[in-house]
């Protein structure tokens, strides 16, 4: 038996590395084509990659961005993705605009740069678009919600990183 898992071991790498230039265009890509919609902040686009990032390993086996996932209160919080965000404004990747929405207020982001696509696998692209399309113009705490429901963070502790390997315990919707 130990040998079945030292396979499965090699065959599906499920310990997040950040690939810093993957992720960068992904947040370019999402910012691109649904940064304006009058939902979007900073909650929901958190969601979202998260989405990217599970829906892509449970159909693909690898890592998209390599985001480190750990379960907070609101939800799945990517590791290090504010000073990430913030750096990119900085560099005039991004730009963070203020916003409200019904009287609300939230603050959004939008790209400063296109996002080099080449950077992206087709299977890539057809994942954020599938997650773009289903969740962006939806309420933050509707997918929110929906996210906490998500087998892997349900099967997590608070406060725990979400193990990736846990998509392949989803139910189907």
């Amino acid at each position: 038996e130990p040998e079945i898992e030292i396979e499965k071991a090699a065959m599906r790498d499920s310990v997040p590395k950040l690939n810093r230039a993957k992720l960068e265009t992904v947040i370019l890509y999402i910012t691109e084509l649904s940064g304006a919609r009058p939902r979007m902040d900073i909650s929901l686009l958190l969601n979202m990659f998260y989405f990217c990032d599970f829906n892509h390993f449970e159909l693909h086996e690898e890592q998209l961005t390599g985001l480190l996932y750990t379960k907070q209160p609101a939800g799945p919080s990517p590791e290090k993705i504010h000073s990430i965000l913030k750096e990119m404004e900085n560099a005039a990747k991004l730009h963070r605009i203020k916003s409200s929405y019904k009287g609300i207020p939230h603050y959004k982001y939008l790209p400063g740069v296109n996002p080099d696509m080449k950077k992206l696998s087709a299977a890539e692209k057809g994942v954020i678009d599938g997650v773009i399309e289903h969740y962006s113009g939806g309420p933050a705490r509707a997918l929110s919600n929906y996210a906490c429901e998500d087998m892997p963070l349900r099967a997590t502790k608070p406060g725990e990183p979400i193990d990736y390997e846990l998509v392949f315990y989803r139910k189907p919707p």
